[in-house]
C-alpha cells in the first residue's frame, strides 16, 4: 500500500471518528440534562442508568472506533523515518542553539524575529479571543438570577441555556486555536529553512573570508619580501649556470662543443 493511500485513508477515518465523537459528547450532554430535568435529587443510579441505556449503542460504538483507529494507525503508518522524524518545535530549538553561536545576516535575523513575532501574535489573539468569549458566559452563569432556589424549572432551563451559551461562545476560539495551530506550525517550518539558509550563508562566508585571507597573507608576503625573492632567484641562477659552465669545462664538454662547431663552419657552411 502506498504512502498516498496510507494517509488518505487515516484522514478520512480520522475526520468520521472525529464527527462521532461529538455526536457522542452531544449525547451525553442532551441525557444530563433530561436527567436534570426530571426533578429534585435527579441524578439517581436508575436514572443515570436508564439514561445511559438509550445512548449505549452510539457510545459503545465510539469506544470500539477509537480503539480500532489506534490499532490501524499502527498498522498503517510504518514509515520508520516518519515515525523517528522529530517534531518541528524540537528542530527549531535546536537550529536556534547552533545559530546562537555564530551572526546572521541583519536582513536573515530580521525575517527570522518576523516569523517569531507571528507566533506571539498569533497566541496573544487566541488568549484574547478566548477571555473576551468567556465573559458572557461567566456573567450568566454566576448570576443569582440564573438559577433562582424558589423555582426549579427556571433553574433546570437555566442550566440548558448555560450549556448552550458556553458552547456557542468556545465556539469561535476553538475553531480558531485549530487554524492557529497550522499556522503556527507552517511559521516554525519557515523559521527553520530561514535559519538554514542563515548558517550556510555563515559558513560560506566564514570559507570565503578565510580564502581572502590567506590570499591576503600571501600577497603581504611578496609584498614585503618580493625584492629580496627576486635577488635571490637571479643569483641562484647565475651560480647554477656558473656551475654548469665549470662543469663542462672540466668533463671535457667545452672541447667537445668547440670541435662540433669547427665542423660545422668549415664543413657545412663551406668556410674551408
Amino acid at each position: 500500500m502506498s504512502e498516498s493511500t496510507k494517509k488518505r485513508i487515516l484522514l478520512i477515518y480520522t475526520c468520521a471518528l472525529g464527527i462521532l465523537l461529538i455526536a457522542v459528547g452531544v449525547l451525553f450532554v442532551v441525557s444530563c440534562v433530561n436527567i436534570y430535568n426530571l426533578g429534585d435529587r435527579p441524578f439517581t443510579r436508575e436514572n443515570i442508568s436508564s439514561a445511559f441505556s438509550k445512548i449505549a449503542v452510539p457510545v459503545y460504538i465510539a469506544i470500539a472506533a477509537v480503539v480500532i483507529g489506534g490499532i490501524g494507525k499502527i498498522w498503517l503508518d510504518t514509515d520508520e523515518k516518519k515515525k523517528n522524524k522529530p517534531r518541528v518545535k524540537d528542530t527549531l530549538a535546536i537550529l536556534k542553539k547552533r545559530l546562537a553561536s555564530v551572526e546572521a545576516a541583519p536582513e536573515s535575523a530580521q525575517k527570522i524575529k518576523r516569523e517569531e513575532l507571528c507566533r506571539r501574535l498569533i497566541w496573544i489573539g487566541a488568549a484574547v479571543l478566548l477571555a473576551l468569549s468567556l465573559i458572557y458566559p461567566l456573567i450568566f452563569i454566576f448570576s443569582p438570577a440564573t438559577f433562582p432556589a424558589d423555582n426549579v424549572n427556571t433553574a433546570n432551563a437555566s442550566v440548558a441555556d448555560a450549556m448552550i451559551i458556553l458552547g456557542a461562545s468556545l465556539a469561535l476560539p476553538t475553531a480558531y486555536s485549530v487554524a492557529a495551530l497550522f499556522v503556527a506550525e507552517s511559521s516554525m517550518k519557515r523559521e527553520c529553512e530561514l535559519i538554514r539558509a542563515a548558517l550556510t550563508s555563515n559558513t560560506a562566508n566564514a570559507a570565503r573570508e578565510a580564502e581572502e585571507n590567506k590570499k591576503s597573507a600571501l600577497s603581504s608576503f611578496f609584498e614585503k619580501h618580493g625584492r629580496v625573492i627576486s635577488i635571490s632567484a637571479k643569483c641562484t641562477v647565475v651560480v647554477v649556470g656558473v656551475v654548469f659552465v665549470i662543469l663542462g669545462i672540466s668533463n671535457g664538454g667545452m672541447a667537445d662543443v668547440l670541435a662540433k662547431a669547427v665542423k660545422i663552419c668549415t664543413e657545412c657552411i663551406g668556410l674551408g
